[in-house]
């Protein structure tokens, strides 16, 4: 509801958003890097660059699927609530077919290292997938952008029951 009435466009304010979740998904992945080492898991610099580029790929198609979602189904938040499950069940069944989805191609990356037995093919496998990814995330933002441009009002009807911080 807050995108609607400050003077930063949406599309600047879904891309924040995201560059936050970003960090907020790279600090998680760095400690449970630094959690494994300090359980003295074996740590290389290949199994770290792997973890990121897996990580990544994954993060940019979720991303972009979510500004979809958020725009298509929005729903108030409960800041009181926020780790009850506050989303109903067509945005986890959105949830759970992109993960569906996802997991063909991060599971070829694996079958091209598996396949081929080098490091590789799993390195180029998920480099045509970030780049893919990339793609969805730039379209699905920009058609988010455009569909919350076109049903502002029943976006901000959708979002204004419940604790907000406009009310």
């Amino acid at each position: 509801q807050l995108y609607f009435v400050t003077p930063v466009p949406l599309s600047l304010a879904l891309r924040a958003k995201n560059i936050v979740a970003t960090a907020c998904i790279l600090l998680q992945v760095i400690f449970t890097i630094a959690v494994a080492a300090l359980f003295q898991i074996q740590v290389t610099v290949l199994s770290i660059i792997s973890a990121l580029a897996l990580v990544l790929v994954i993060l940019s198609f979720l991303l972009g699927i979510g500004n979809l979602i958020s725009v298509l189904q929005p729903k108030p938040v409960d800041p009181n609530e926020t780790f009850r499950a506050s989303r109903g069940g067509k945005a986890q069944l959105w949830l759970f077919l992109t993960l569906l989805t996802l997991s063909m191609p991060v599971g070829l990356a694996f079958l091209a290292r598996w396949a081929l037995d080098a490091e590789w093919a799993y390195f180029a496998v998920l480099a045509v997938d970030l780049l893919i990814g990339l793609i969805v995330y730039h379209i699905a933002t920009d058609s988010a952008v455009a569909k919350a441009e076109h049903n502002r009002e029943q976006i901000v009807d959708a979002v204004s029951f419940g604790s907000n911080p406009i009310d």
